[in-house]
């Protein structure tokens, strides 16, 4: 189990998960490098705003991965295990995390 400090767009928290800590950092790194690059965009306006589309650009380019991983299913086949797998188990598993932190 690992633990990280997260200080990002004027949040500061304990981060615990069942991941190394080393993962966690790598894991908020690349998180920081995103927000950064979204934070240059005129059009983000605030940190709420900044972390929302920061987290749909990861959500693209998971979903994009997972698709090209996946390119042999068809549009449904596709679809439905989008929505349906591994990505809403986690996403269920970092809110509860994250509702525990704070």
């Amino acid at each position: 189990m690992g633990q990280i400090q997260v200080n990002i767009l004027g949040t500061s928290f304990k981060l615990q998960a069942d991941e190394d800590t080393q993962f966690l950092t790598k894991l908020l790194d690349y998180y920081e490098k995103i927000v950064n690059k979204v934070s240059q965009v005129d059009s983000a306006k605030n940190n709420l705003q900044i972390s929302i589309v920061s987290g749909l650009l990861l959500c693209e380019e998971l979903f994009k991965e997972k698709a090209n991983k996946l390119k042999n299913l068809s549009e449904e086949e596709l679809n439905a295990y989008s929505y349906n797998t591994e990505l809403e188990k986690r996403t269920s598993a970092l809110i509860e995390k994250i509702n525990k932190v704070l």
